[in-house]
């Protein structure tokens, strides 16, 4: 989970207080990170514009670990169809160099569709989408494709103000993590 520490200057010494990220409504949590797995069948450049309405990101994926949790979220969204997603890479910029679009950097971690790889020069227009019948490897997809995509948000820090009897201010966590949904799922 992701923690931040507000440090309080008192009198009487220092006081610390953790904050624990929350997800907002919709989005369920997992390591401290939340997703939302929308099934809603739209254009790349759509589904980047639906999960910032949404309040999050269109999905990037920098590790295993992401690439594994997002592959069990996807599992647990079994009643999805098409079973295709949109992440948040693309070659729009270079045609060479995949970017994570929402920061504008190369990708640092790929997880390729081997039978597909040779085929992604054919392509025009590339971004990256996740199938269920590919175990979830990452495909060279024509932008303009039509599919379901997932959203990503790192959380919400939760906090309010709170004045205690020697009229000191600080602020103090406000627990709302059991009205988060818990991604809940097998890594089988």
């Amino acid at each position: 989970m992701k923690f931040g520490l507000l440090v309080i200057i008192a009198s009487l010494g220092l006081i610390f207080v953790a904050i624990e990220a929350v997800c907002p409504d919709g989005y369920c949590r997992h390591s401290g990170d939340c997703y939302l797995v929308v099934g809603l069948n739209v254009s790349w450049i759509d589904a980047r514009a639906y999960c910032t309405t949404l309040g999050g990101f269109l999905l990037h994926i920098d590790s295993q670990s992401k690439q594994t949790t997002t592959e069990g979220v996807l599992r647990r969204s079994l009643g999805i169809y098409p079973a295709k997603f949109w992440i948040d890479v693309s070659d729009l910029l270079n045609p060479t160099d995949w970017k994570y679009m929402q920061l504008k950097q190369s990708i640092t971690y790929s997880n390729w569709n081997t039978d597909e790889a040779d085929n992604s020069s054919t392509v025009v227009g590339k971004c990256v989408s996740l199938s269920r019948e590919n175990e979830y490897a990452w495909s060279p997809t024509a932008c303009e494709q039509k599919m379901n995509f997932v959203c990503f948000h790192s959380g919400i820090e939760e906090r309010v103000r709170v004045y205690d009897r020697y009229r000191y201010s600080r602020y103090e966590m406000v627990d709302k993590t059991e009205n988060d949904t818990l991604c809940e799922f097998d890594y089988m």
